[in-house]
């Protein structure tokens, strides 16, 4: 803990759960005592939803760190994320937020970039890739550095993939000069 870097450090096991947030009911009695808000208000992970939006996440880690001046929120050693039919594995997960929240300005989510042994993993679709980065309003994730992805027995190989989470569709690309390399099988497409 560096309360001078405004920086929070935790190793050993860590797990991270988040809750999406719920509107009170009417009928729900008033809290007693002061409200109690972080760095970035009540929802630390405000907008964070990588399958539904409904569902918790947890995140899964060797360590964790905390840099609350600088936003972000990275997590190392075998990650594992998962929310409702999603789930992810890589070596580390970054999490940046934009916004000031000391200054009183509203934080959004920015960007989600998973590092090394990137698997990625919906329904019956499995994706890998040497990095992933998840963008949230565009709902979409995109892979890079030997990009595979996976649907029954059915594979298509390249250096870009991109992942559309809500559509169920995906595009793969090469590098100039190359190919890309796909093997489907007609029982994969019903």
């Amino acid at each position: 803990l560096d309360l001078e870097q405004s920086i929070v450090g935790v190793v050993g096991k860590v797990v991270t759960e988040f809750h999406p947030a719920a509107s009170p009911a009417e009928s729900d009695p008033p809290m007693d005592g002061p409200e109690v808000a972080g760095p970035f208000g009540a929802d630390l992970l405000p907008g964070i939803s990588f399958s539904d939006a409904s569902s918790d996440v947890t995140i899964r880690a060797k360590e964790l760190q905390f840099d609350m001046k600088a936003s972000r929120i990275v997590y190392r050693g075998n990650v594992e994320v998962e929310q409702g039919d999603f789930g992810t594995r890589s070596d580390e997960l970054e999490i940046v937020y934009a916004g000031d929240p000391q200054s009183g300005e509203a934080v959004a989510l920015d960007r989600v970039v998973a590092r090394g042994g990137v698997m990625v993993r919906q329904n019956d679709r499995t994706a890998w890739g040497d990095i992933a980065e998840f963008q949230q309003r565009e709902r979409k994730i995109l892979l890079s550095g030997n990009a595979r992805l996976q649907e029954g027995d059915s594979e298509v190989r390249g250096e870009k993939l991109t992942v559309f989470l809500d559509e169920g569709a995906s595009i793969i690309e090469s590098e100039p000069g190359k190919r890309v390399s796909a093997v489907l099988f007609e029982d994969d497409f019903g």
